[in-house]
């Protein structure tokens, strides 16, 4: 509630006192974040990175599925010649302290390929959000030199969302776009395809 008086005193002191000149060096660029952040060719570079990492994980967890398979399978033959009523007392009773073995092995493997999901998962959100910390905040230092250089006192972005997935700014027209070039410095020496 506080913080809304704040706000709302800074509006009215600011529009209805304004300094004689504010109004006429006031400029306001815009920019398309979501566009320069998915054609700046690092973000590129760490999407090829998370998708290695992603196709190891998944390269890993083939090869446990196929261990837990023929762990399952073995266990199911154990089991069966457990109750084989041809076979003799040593044999079935052989049997059911090997398949109780197996089973141990089968929940051992199933332990190993849901840890291995866990880890996985917990690692690619990890490396994901360094990654994009990193990028945004070489688009922002980027950005805040072409702002200063251009002599805007704010820039908006025009790709934003609400929580309800409509645009923030609804409406801007002619206001200087800085998506270029913000997208020509962060791309620089980089041979396009």
């Amino acid at each position: 509630m506080q913080k809304k008086s704040h706000l709302f005193v800074f509006l009215v002191l600011f529009f209805v006192f304004p300094a004689p000149d504010v109004f006429g060096q006031l400029r306001i660029g815009v920019i398309d974040l979501k566009k320069v952040f998915d054609d700046f060719h690092e973000t590129k570079a760490y999407d090829a990175k998370l998708q290695g990492r992603k196709s190891e994980f998944s390269l890993n967890k083939d090869k446990e599925r196929i261990k837990y398979q023929g762990a399952n399978e073995a266990y199911r033959k154990l089991a069966r010649q457990s109750k084989d009523p041809g076979s003799s007392a040593s044999a079935i009773e052989k049997a059911k302290k090997s398949a109780d073995e197996q089973w141990l092995e089968v929940k051992r493997i199933e332990q190993n390929l849901t840890q291995l999901d866990r880890v996985a998962f917990q690692n690619l959100q990890s490396q994901r959000e360094r990654f994009r910390e990193k990028i945004l905040n070489r688009i922002m230092e980027v950005l805040r030199h072409q702002a200063k250089e251009k002599g805007f006192m704010f820039v908006f972005n025009i790709s934003s969302e609400d929580a309800n997935r409509l645009p923030i700014i609804a409406y801007q027209s002619g206001n200087p776009d800085l998506t270029t070039e913000v997208l020509n410095e962060l791309n620089a020496g980089i041979e396009t395809e």
